[in-house]
């Protein structure tokens, strides 16, 4: 049952983030990949911009490495 649930928890984040990746490829588009987002700072429109990529490589990780972006736990009852 809790592999059950693991996957279909996994399944309905990896949609999120397809229609994520749908919605920056949508701008990228329309605008390049210069665009400024309306007058955000460099770093903030790089960032959304890179989305476009980190998303579905997010996806992708979801499925292969699961664990992946947990934190290993140390010692027996802190997480690190």
């Amino acid at each position: 049952m809790t592999q059950r649930r693991s996957l279909l928890l996994r399944t309905i984040y990896a949609l999120c983030l397809l229609g994520a990746t749908y919605n920056h490829w949508v701008v990228i588009y329309q605008h390049g990949f210069e665009w400024d987002y309306g007058g955000v700072s460099r770093a903030s429109a790089t960032f959304w911009t890179a989305l476009a990529f980190l998303d579905p490589a997010a996806v992708v990780l979801l499925f292969v490495k699961p664990r992946a972006g947990l934190p290993r736990r140390w010692g027996s009852s802190s997480w690190m």
